[in-house]
This record gives C-alpha cells, sequence and structure tokens, in this order.
C-alpha cells in the first residue's frame, strides 16, 4: 500500500515539475500611427513639425513609429487638409487613422 502511494505521489510531482512553464512578457515601449485607406499623394504632418511623405499607392495601411502623448495630425493631399485631427500615442498600443 505505502508503495503505491509512493508511487502515485511521485507521478503527481513529476507531472507538476514537468508542466509547469513561467514567461515573462514584456509591453512593446515603442507608439505606433497606422494609416488606413487611400494615401497617394498625401502628406502627415505631425504637430505642425514633422512631415512624412505617406503616398504609397501599393499598400492600403503604413505604420510609422513616433514619441508618446497627445499630437495634432494633419493629413494633407495637393496643399488641401484631408484630415486635421488630435491624437494620443501611448506605449505599445498602435492608434489607427482611418483616411476619408
Amino acid at each position: 500500500m505505502k508503495k503505491i502511494f509512493f508511487i502515485l505521489a511521485l507521478i503527481a510531482l513529476i507531472s507538476v515539475g514537468c508542466s509547469y512553464n513561467s514567461s515573462v512578457t514584456l509591453k512593446d515601449s515603442e507608439c505606433y500611427i497606422k494609416i488606413v485607406g487611400q494615401t497617394e499623394g498625401m502628406t502627415m504632418i505631425l504637430d505642425d513639425k514633422v512631415s512624412v511623405d505617406i503616398s504609397n499607392p501599393d499598400k492600403k495601411e503604413m505604420q510609422y513609429k513616433y514619441n508618446e502623448g497627445n499630437h495634432k495630425i494633419t493629413i494633407k493631399k495637393n496643399n488641401n487638409i484631408i484630415l486635421e485631427k488630435y491624437i494620443i500615442l501611448e506605449k505599445g498600443k498602435i492608434t489607427e487613422v482611418h483616411i476619408p
């Protein structure tokens, strides 16, 4: 009887020890702006300072890295404002901006 109890206890310990898995998930420290829509001939201006050419007729989605915080985003085509809005960028998150 003691042998059976010992064998069962040993099997339980081995199965618990072998199935334990520990992992650490770190949050991405970068902030991203994802532009969705047709961007041919367009420029993105961030905080009235940084100008980025987002004209790419082959892609309907593009991603750009930028600083964390509140930002003003302006999308222009032929010097006409297509979109102007304020966005909040957070670490480890992607903020989508849809082009109308």
